[in-house]
C-alpha cells in the first residue's frame, strides 16, 4: 500500500541512523494519510476566510496535534490502523478535530493573504 502524496509538507516516515549507517529504522504515523484523506475529500465544504495551501496545511497540523498518533512499521500496520476507521465513531472523532482545527484557523489564518501589520 502506498502512503498517498497530499500535502506540500508531509512527514510519513522517520528515520535513525547509527553513524555506520547499519540501524536503520523506518515508522510513520498512519493517523496521517487518514486525516490528509478527511481533509481533502472535504476542503469545499469547510468555512475558511481564505482555502490557500498554507491555511489547509495549518488545519492538517492542528488537526495531527490534537489527536493521538499511531505508529507503524509496515503496510499491514497502516491498513490495520485504516481498518480501525471503517467504525464511524472512530472517523466522526476525527471530523470534530478537524472541525476544531478550521475553527482555529478561520479565527487566526497565519498565511499571507491574511498578514497582520
Amino acid at each position: 500500500m502506498s502512503r498517498p502524496k497530499v500535502f506540500p509538507i508531509y512527514v510519513y516516515c522517520m528515520m535513525m541512523k547509527k553513524e555506520n549507517g547499519e540501524v536503520h529504522m523506518k515508522v510513520f504515523n498512519a493517523m496521517e494519510p487518514l486525516v490528509a484523506e478527511a481533509i481533502n475529500d472535504n476542503w469545499s465544504e469547510f468555512n475558511l476566510p481564505c482555502k490557500c495551501e498554507q491555511c489547509k496545511n495549518d488545519v492538517f497540523a492542528l488537526t495531527l496535534n490534537n489527536i493521538p498518533p499511531r505508529y507503524v512499521s509496515k503496510d499491514s500496520g497502516m491498513a490495520y490502523v485504516r481498518a480501525q476507521y471503517f467504525n464511524k465513531q472512530m472517523m466522526a472523532n476525527i471530523y470534530v478535530k478537524i472541525a476544531e482545527a478550521v475553527n482555529i484557523v478561520a479565527k487566526n489564518p497565519q498565511c499571507a493573504n491574511f498578514q497582520r501589520s
